[in-house]
């Protein structure tokens, strides 16, 4: 128990106590003018809203984003209980190996029309985990979480960190978070003084 405690505490003071947003980033040779496309792993609400919002920040940043390719529904049996040709049914077998020879598992899933942008964006709405790859090679360039993250004592929104991963990747973008500068001091001049409407004359 006590060594627990002891690796628990270490890991702490090796983590910190602000939440650790894992980061990979490759670096690759970049087109000139690169596009991407937002790709959801499923039509679910939750799912295309937070595709949505990682093709927003993208957009963002100045970077081209072609519209997402359909899907295709795909669907598929297969036979558990071994081959249709080879197998021989038992007449005095019972009712449930019957069944379980006649089992089938259907599978399906999404399958999205061939796109031509330069890099694919995979988005994981329950984990706001993105992944980005190079649409040619398969490569996963880099893979980061869409959440708040803190550098010193400053915090960042998750905007922030896709700008950041982009900018790390090479890709040339634009800063969508100017810099507020700071109001002047403004001096009222002297001619600016009025009397005022009323005298005391009780004085």
């Amino acid at each position: 128990m006590i060594r627990l405690m002891f690796i628990a505490c270490l890991i702490g003071f090796l983590t910190g106590c602000g939440p650790q947003v894992p980061q990979f980033i490759v670096y690759r040779d970049v087109p000139e003018s690169p596009s991407f496309v937002v790709v959801p792993p499923n039509n679910r609400m939750y799912e295309v809203y937070f595709a949505n919002e990682i093709e927003e920040a993208i957009i963002s940043c100045g970077v081209k984003v072609v519209k997402r390719p359909s899907t295709k529904r795909i669907t598929t049996e297969k036979s558990i209980g071994g081959s249709e040709g080879n197998r021989v049914r038992d007449p005095n077998a019972s009712v449930s190996s019957v069944r379980e020879a006649d089992a089938k598992r259907v599978e399906s899933y999404l399958e999205y029309q061939p796109t031509d942008a330069d890099y694919m964006v995979q988005t994981y709405g329950v984990e706001r985990q993105v992944k980005i790859l190079k649409r040619d090679t398969r490569e996963v360039l880099a893979i980061f979480y869409a959440v708040r993250y803190k550098k010193g004592r400053v915090w960042f929104t998750w905007r922030h960190k896709v700008h950041e991963t982009l900018k790390l990747m090479g890709i040339k973008v634009r800063n969508p978070f100017p810099e507020k500068k700071p109001a002047p001091n403004r001096v009222a001049p002297a001619t600016s003084y009025r009397p005022p409407l009323f005298r005391d004359v009780t004085s």
